[in-house]
């Protein structure tokens, strides 16, 4: 169990060091899609969930890891379908939605 909250910890600075180096209008408009792309029920349980982490403090760190293969498929590819891709932004979105997700709900 250690071994694996050590690669996590290894993968979440590998991913903040991608992403840091993204400049901040890209992450902005993509940020800005899916504020409108949401619907209000959408933000209201996004915000839901972000606030039952912060009381929970679930063992991964990360407030969207059990939503990563439903919910995270879904944003991902509103993301794609917009232009907002791995093109966009030179590497695989799993490195930045959940920032780019955080931002459309004001909780970053």
């Amino acid at each position: 169990m250690k071994d694996i909250i050590y690669d996590m910890d290894k993968m979440k600075s590998k991913e903040q060091e991608i992403c840091k180096n993204v400049p901040i209008h890209k992450k902005q408009a993509a940020a800005e899609y899916l504020k409108k792309a949401l619907t209000d029920y959408d933000y209201l349980q996004l915000l839901r969930l972000y606030r039952d982490h912060l009381i929970n403090k679930s063992e991964s760190g990360n407030w969207f890891v059990s939503y990563h293969f439903n919910v995270g498929m879904n944003i991902r590819n509103l993301l794609r379908n917009e232009n907002f891709g791995e093109e966009y932004f030179g590497f695989n979105l799993d490195f930045i939605y959940v920032e780019l997700l955080e931002m459309a709900i004001g909780v970053r």
